[in-house]
């Protein structure tokens, strides 16, 4: 057994759970500590000498992505392991890239596979660490698609970008709606969504991302506010701020 001081992320305690008792298989149990909140991560690290991070990719308040930039900001930083709900054949482009993942729920055969990986990268950079290339990589959407939980958050449903008709946020939670009317939580933070996504979507409002391809029309609203509608009649505000964004978007 290992003896790496290592830390699990995840808001959700079962994912934490199953990851933890992977990870067992290889470390010593008394050298692994788990968070739900990942606003504490960064003190954990500090405090309990973590030298490997397993990061969920969706979680609220602050993704894995964020997280793990600012860990990167650390003197000497852990190895970031992303985990991520993606299927199979999305996931294969994290191979190709070489980034190191956890695919839930998690295979024992692929999890010793990264596992491997882990304690090749230490072996040889024990005290150079450098995660950058895997969080730039790990930004970009997958194959042209995004993952959504249901009511049940052990569910996962994978929706194409070009379904999307709009991304709405209702306080610290996104949702994604889809042109056959379904309403998803995403676990992505709306600045994440505007650097992530493709040049048909388009911040309109601090709690609003719409795609393009389906506007059916913008128009004025009240004295200089707008408003566009959507094909299937949802309408959507336009800020005064990012008002002229949106027209060049739709040379309007």
């Amino acid at each position: 057994m290992l003896t790496i001081n290592t830390l699990i992320i995840d808001d959700e305690q079962p994912a934490i759970e199953e990851l933890h008792y992977h990870c067992s298989q290889f470390i010593n149990q008394s050298h692994i500590y788990d968070l739900t909140n990942p606003k504490k991560a960064i003190d954990a690290i500090c405090e309990y000498d973590i030298k490997l991070v397993f990061c969920d990719i969706n979680m609220p308040y602050i993704s894995g992505i964020e997280l793990a930039e600012e860990i990167s900001k650390l003197e000497k930083p852990p190895l970031v392991v992303f985990v991520t709900a993606y299927d199979e054949f999305a996931v294969k482009a994290f191979e190709l890239n070489a980034i190191d993942y956890v695919l839930k729920p998690i295979d024992p055969k692929r999890f010793q596979q990264t596992f491997s990986k882990i304690q090749e990268k230490i072996s040889k950079h024990p005290e150079n660490i450098d995660n950058t290339e895997l969080i730039e990589q790990t930004r970009n959407f997958i194959n042209g698609k995004i993952t959504a939980v249901g009511t049940n958050p052990n569910d996962r449903y994978i929706f194409k970008l070009t379904d999307i008709t709009h991304f709405e946020a209702e306080g610290p939670i996104v949702y994604a709606h889809t042109t056959d009317q379904n309403k998803k939580r995403v676990h992505y933070q709306m600045q994440e969504l505007e650097n992530a996504l493709p040049e048909n979507f388009v911040r309109t409002h601090k709690s609003h991302i719409v795609n393009i391809d389906h506007v059916a029309r913008m128009y004025l609203w009240q004295k200089s506010n707008y408003q566009i509608e959507l094909e299937n009649k949802k309408t959507i505000p336009v800020s005064r701020r990012l008002s002229q964004r949106v027209k060049d978007k739709l040379n309007w």
